[in-house]
Formats: C-alpha cells, structure tokens, sequence
C-alpha cells in the first residue's frame, strides 16, 4: 500500500492513494465491518462512499468526519483507488465559510465605499476602516477555527487509526 501521512493534512484536507486490493472486494468487506456495529464509530455508507463519525458520546460541535470514496485505480484494475475528506462536519465548513464570505464582502464594499467618499472629499473615516476591521474579525475567525480543531484532535487520530486499520482483515 502507497504510504500516506495524515499529519500533512490541514483545514479540511482532502487524501488520494491506492490500495493494493480490487473495489468490489474492498467495498463488500468495508461496508459489512462499518454496517457491523462492532465498533464504536457511527457509519454511513452509499455504494462506495463511506463517512465515519466519531461516536455520539464524546461528540461536540468541532468533532470531525471521514467521508471517502473507494474506486477502481485506472493504472491497475487490480487495485483500488481512495479518495476523501477529513475534518469538521459540513455545517460547521458552512458556518465558517459563510462568517469569511460576510466579512469579507461587507469589508471590501465598505472600504470602497469609504475611499469613493474621501476621494471625492468628504468625511468618511469610519468606512475607510472597514477593510482592516474585516482582516481582524477574519482572523479571529481563523483563530477559533484552529482553536476547534485542536479540541477535535484526538478524534481525529482516533477516526485516522480506526480507517487505517480497516483494511488489515483483508490482508489476512
């Protein structure tokens, strides 16, 4: 198997290697384990799209996610192709994407608003600031997101060592 480092991984990552086994199997047996519940991490599957959940009871809002897809490798048909996502769940992507997509459009068109005023000479010193302010507050955005995904971390290498070891009967 292709050696792949979680560790590079930041904000909402997205992962891509082989696996040394054909789809159809890898799917059958990775949808019977996740289906099993003889573990302890929520699971959803759809065809050959899989999301691990870390389990409710040590869940809170920045708790991450796994959602991948397994296909067939184009260069080997003997192999099997895995493609996803790690991190927060999707509403809190959405959150922190709408806060930086607000702040954002609310500091550019109040700093142009502002340098239109004062270039045409009038008074406008508070929409002159509006920009610099959008940076501060997208900061502290950024800020308490990284903040959140330190509290997710141990999840994270939980989800990341439970996915790994999901192939491991199959070499067996």
């Amino acid at each position: 198997m292709d050696h792949f480092d979680f560790e590079q991984l930041h904000i909402r990552p997205r992962f891509r290697f082989t696996v040394p086994y054909k789809t159809e199997p890898l799917v059958k047996h990775l949808r019977q384990k996740f289906l099993s519940r003889s573990h302890k991490f929520p699971a959803k599957v759809v065809g050959n799209h899989f999301v691990l959940d870390v389990p409710e009871h040590v869940s809170h809002f920045w708790s991450p996610r796994v959602s991948f897809e397994i296909e067939v490798d184009e260069d080997d048909p003997d192999k099997s192709l895995v493609r996803g996502i790690i991190g927060p769940k999707s509403n809190v992507w959405t959150m922190f994407m709408f806060i930086y997509f607000g702040i954002g459009i609310v500091g550019l068109f109040g700093s142009l608003y502002g340098l239109s005023k004062l270039s045409l000479g009038k008074e406008s010193t508070l929409f002159v600031w509006a920009f610099p302010i959008a940076l501060l507050l997208m900061s502290t955005a950024y800020f308490a997101s990284k903040s959140g995904e330190r509290l997710g971390s141990d999840q994270i290498n939980l989800l990341k060592t439970f996915f790994r070891d999901s192939w491991k009967e199959l070499q067996e």
